[in-house]
């Protein structure tokens, strides 16, 4: 039988990967979008409801602020979560690499539209989530993107379609 209390992390395990390691790292991401939010975007402009545009991201980075900070001070701060002690630098990789990927996403649906972005996007992250073979993850993005597509076109969401120069020229709508 172990020494350890199970509120305790094992001798060997890494501070990140405690709770408190997690809350550390959550609140400092949380605190920066909100950051983010409320300097470096249109937040406080009225909307005609009489809401503010950014309360709703305010109030959710707040309140994930919040939550993430409990777990610095809990009683089960020092406690490592089996999943946690798995995590490795290949896993941080993996997360960076999909913000990233979503981020490449957001620019080329502006630049390019949805029509051509989002099949793409979708079978990237379909296939490097484990989904094979590479034409099973494609059809599966595609089906995605239909579907998404198609649930924008019927609420009459606003989206770009496709690349405002091309769609000009065939005189379609650039964005639905």
């Amino acid at each position: 039988m172990s020494d350890e209390s199970p509120n305790q992390a094992p001798q060997t395990a890494n501070w990140w990967k405690t709770n408190q390691g997690a809350g550390t790292v959550m609140t400092v991401f949380f605190a920066l979008l909100l950051l983010y939010v409320i300097f470096l975007t249109d937040a406080f402009r009225p909307l005609r409801d009489g809401f503010l545009l950014g309360f709703f991201p305010i109030m959710t980075a707040a309140s994930c602020v919040g939550f993430a900070a409990l777990l610095l001070v809990d009683r089960l701060r020092k406690k490592v979560i089996p999943d946690y002690a798995r995590l490795d630098w290949k896993f941080v990789g993996f997360v960076v690499g999909a913000i990233a990927w979503c981020g490449v996403f957001f620019w080329f649906l502006i630049r390019v539209g949805f029509v051509v972005t989002a099949p793409i996007f979708m079978f990237g992250l379909i296939y490097t989530l484990g989904l094979r073979p590479a034409r099973t993850a494609f059809l599966a993005g595609f089906a995605i993107s239909t579907a998404v597509f198609a649930i924008f076109w019927i609420i009459g969401a606003r989206l770009p379609i496709g690349p405002e120069w091309l769609m000009e020229k065939w005189g379609l709508p650039v964005v639905y």
